[in-house]
């Protein structure tokens, strides 16, 4: 509660919006591509892929998904274990605790992988619930990871009809907008800046998103 004011519940995405993962993930696309498919972008190229689904990249890529998500995957866990927290965030999801916002994840990273990412950073006692792809039910679009962090939050007693996503790119945009919720895109992820266009607010630091969140969505 906020004088009084019930809070909007929130969903989080992880890579690029909590997390800074923009240069791990481009250097393992550069990597993979460059030694299992003999192709070559700069480096800075593979920063649009912080994002979408796996299999959608490398679809796009020209590759087989099936052998390249796992190729991938084994190469980034190492680099994984090296990702922290973008500058402010962990204060803002302490502000946002305090205040009363019930929080959850919405990520396009495996369920388990996304847990063990934010219990390693010491951020998931802020979350109502942790929900990600789950390949082996075909839930890897974004809209169905939305609909399950919904459902979690529900299950937990928060009226989640009117949450607001919170992502760095159009696929968190078009993922709450199946559910009707509307996004809020901040601007130190990777997205390309006509993207934002698409956003119903954007956000330019932790600290002004923290506002936006507590004070200024309606």
């Amino acid at each position: 509660m906020s004088g009084g004011r019930t809070l909007r519940p929130a969903l989080f995405d992880v890579d690029g919006t909590l997390v800074d993962s923009m240069d791990a993930v481009a250097e393992t696309f550069d990597r993979i591509m460059r030694e299992e498919a003999g192709i070559v972008h700069p480096r800075e190229y593979y920063r649009r892929f912080v994002g979408p689904p796996l299999p959608e990249s490398f679809a796009e890529l020209g590759v087989d998904p099936g052998y390249f998500v796992g190729a991938y995957r084994r190469l980034y866990s190492a680099r994984e274990l090296e990702l922290g927290l973008f500058d402010g965030i962990e204060a803002m999801l302490e502000r946002l605790h305090e205040a009363g916002v019930p929080m959850a994840i919405a990520t396009s990273k495996r369920t388990e992988a996304a847990v063990a990412l934010v219990e390693r950073l010491g951020i998931a006692r802020r979350f109502v619930a942790v929900c990600g792809a789950d390949e082996s039910r075909g839930r890897t679009a974004k809209h169905w990871i939305v609909g399950d962090a919904l459902e979690a939050l529900e299950a937990a007693g928060v009226d989640a009809s009117n949450a607001v996503m919170v992502g760095d790119r159009k696929y968190d945009v078009d993922g709450a907008a199946a559910h009707g919720l509307p996004t809020v895109l901040v601007r130190w992820g990777a997205a390309p800046e006509e993207e934002y266009a698409l956003a119903w607010r954007t956000a330019e630091t932790p600290g002004q998103l923290a506002d936006l969140l507590i004070c200024g969505v309606s």
